[in-house]
């Protein structure tokens, strides 16, 4: 009862466990835990504390608790007490029934957009009218409203996230401004995260257009720390086996349907495909659906059975092939991730996203083990729960189906690799250093920002070999003049945590494109943040943002206009390198959140 009812009340909440566990002062795997049922804590425990205190506080800020007092029929809605009444229900109470779920739900989506969207289309709306260089009054007579609509709209003191028709209308006459102008177009291709050079008018006009509406930053910039979190604390000592988690695995019928009815059809027929993929030992599985999620993440037991079959999967060496398309949100795409982190981490995941739309009336679904077994599903959206899916086993059906994703895979692009040489990811990329803005987070000072005269003392301080010296040495010179062209035309932004002094500092290498460490004392510490000030003196395209943050201490992220890449620095070294155009935008959004601590 704990689990489900902790993952409806964050799901109707619309939060992470990131979110959660930052206000609480836990670790968010904690919390993911507890929704799985891996992990239930007494009544009175310190984590059930912590766990109440992180939502409460969630709800105090989002401005959300008189909606949850009224959810939970309480008079008094003083934060006491619907922690009181939120912990007796987590541990007795009956689940939220749907459609009061489903309203608070949408309750609680319109509160947390009102208080932060306003000003996100401002500050978006505002980029792109300076950009297109037009005026309040010259918007506001296309559109056929007053021009103080517009200075409102600008300065975040309205929204027109209730009239979509306006918003396409302004998008629309922006980019007519913008696109046959190519210093205009430049400008705006970096603002958005396009490539400047491969989008076709109709690509970039819709690019544009989605980024103006795209206002839940805050649920994408969580949904990366998530993933921050899940890669600094995986191990490979955890084994999300089955006999570990306690699953049972459902057995598939004794005389195997052809086809399979509504949602719950869909989970058994799922679950027959990827026993029959293990059993088979099948050298990959390919999956594709872009219909609603629900028969997937609904069901918690179903959802803890899929990914234990998943694990199965990927322990026999089955590669699974995943194709998004590009309708799905970006926190979901990030969330996704998350959930299948184990199986990048051992190497199987292969993700991509079709860049073509899908069928606003009809859903599709694809799960194909080549040559062996397809699962095929054809629905009217919305009407999910009354449809079929077939299990094919018919080698020419099997071969239409293997076609079709075949197809789909050419308009397809990849959403991630990984990588497990961290410095030669580095390595390849420090020629291009110099062809967009840079933002960088990463516990060490960047080793090109440091005097050529303190590296050769911290290198006799560590004691190197004499022909590494030598090495290195040339790279942070090679460094150096990447970085001094870099900036030349181009901004680089480096954000890093606050230190405490009794910490011990290290520098790292990789940027350079060396698998390497060095130790350096406070007072080596204190000159290269001096070589850092005199910088940021000089030039005005560099900037240092010290940021209040604890997470994240072997995690480094690199940013520009083409890719975002989350490196592990520890000792499990590696990268993670992002592609996708709103992937970047979510990254950006990122850097902004963590700007402001």
């Amino acid at each position: 009862m704990l689990s489900s009812n902790l993952t409806q009340l964050l799901s109707i909440l619309n939060c992470t466990n990131a979110e959660i566990g930052k206000l609480a002062g836990c670790d968010p795997s904690l919390i993911s835990k507890i929704k799985c049922g891996k992990r239930t804590p007494e009544f009175e425990s310190s984590s059930i504390q912590l766990l109440l205190d992180g939502i409460i506080r969630f709800a105090d800020t989002h401005k959300l608790s008189l909606i949850l007092a009224e959810a939970f029929k309480l008079n008094n809605p003083d934060s006491e007490h619907l922690k009181k009444t939120i912990h007796i229900w987590l541990f007795c109470g009956d689940p939220i029934v749907e459609g009061t779920s489903c309203n608070l739900t949408n309750q609680i989506k319109k509160k947390l957009y009102r208080s932060s969207n306003s000003n996100l289309l401002g500050e978006k709306l505002d980029a792109v009218m300076i950009i297109a260089g037009v005026s309040n009054s010259r918007l506001a007579r296309k559109l056929h409203v007053d021009s103080s609509y517009i200075s409102r709209l600008r300065n975040g003191k309205r929204s027109a996230t209730s009239n979509p028709n306006l918003s396409k209308a302004m998008s629309d006459y922006l980019f007519s401004c913008i696109w046959n102008n190519s210093i205009k177009w430049k400008a705006l291709s970096k603002t958005i995260h396009c490539s400047d050079s491969d989008c076709t008018i109709d690509e970039a006009r819709s690019l544009l257009e989605r980024w103006m509406v795209d206002y839940d930053d805050r649920a994408q910039g969580s949904s990366i720390e998530e993933l921050l979190s899940s890669i600094e604390q995986f191990s490979f000592h955890s084994d999300p086996s089955q006999a570990e988690s306690g699953i049972t695995i459902q057995v598939p019928e004794e005389k195997p349907l052809q086809v399979y009815w509504g949602m719950e059809g869909m989970r058994k027929a799922v679950v027959r495909f990827l026993l029959e993929a293990i059993d088979k030992n099948a050298p990959e599985i390919w999956l594709y659906s872009d219909e609603d999620m629900a028969w997937l993440i609904n069901d918690e037991t179903f959802f803890q059975n899929w990914k234990t079959l998943m694990y199965g999967c990927a322990r026999n060496g089955t590669r699974i092939r995943i194709i998004h398309n590009i309708d799905r949100k970006v926190n979901e795409m990030f969330q996704a991730i998350t959930a299948w982190l184990p199986l990048y981490m051992l190497g199987v995941m292969e993700p991509w996203y079709c860049t073509k739309s899908p069928d606003p009336r009809f859903s599709h679904t694809l799960f194909i083990i080549p040559e062996t077994a397809c699962i095929s599903g054809f629905q009217t959206r919305g009407n999910e729960k009354r449809g079929w899916h077939d299990y094919l086993t018919c080698k020419k059906q099997i071969e239409s189906s293997v076609s079709a994703f075949k197809a789909l895979l050419k308009y397809s692009l990849p959403i991630v690799t990984t990588s497990e040489s961290i410095s030669q990811r580095f390595q390849d990329k420090i020629p291009n250093n110099e062809s967009s803005d840079r933002y960088s987070f990463s516990n060490s000072l960047s080793a090109e920002t440091m005097p050529s005269d303190l590296l050769k003392k911290i290198l006799a301080d560590n004691k190197i070999e004499p022909d590494m010296q030598k090495t290195i040495i040339l790279r942070h010179e090679e460094g150096m003049v990447h970085l001094s062209s870099h900036l030349l035309n181009f901004s680089f932004k480096e954000f890093v945590p606050i230190h405490d002094s009794t910490e011990s500092f290290l520098i790292d290498l990789a940027p350079l494109g060396l698998n390497q460490k060095l130790k350096c004392s406070e007072e080596d510490r204190k000159q290269h943040l001096k070589a850092i000030s005199q910088l940021l003196q000089k030039n005005e395209n560099y900037s240092f943002i010290p940021v209040s943050i604890t997470e994240f201490r072997n995690i480094r992220i690199e940013l520009n206009d083409d890719e975002a890449m989350i490196c592990r620095t520890d000792s499990i070294p590696i990268s993670f390198t992002f592609r996708n155009p709103k992937m970047l935008m979510a990254f950006q959004s990122f850097f902004h959140i963590i700007s402001q601590r």
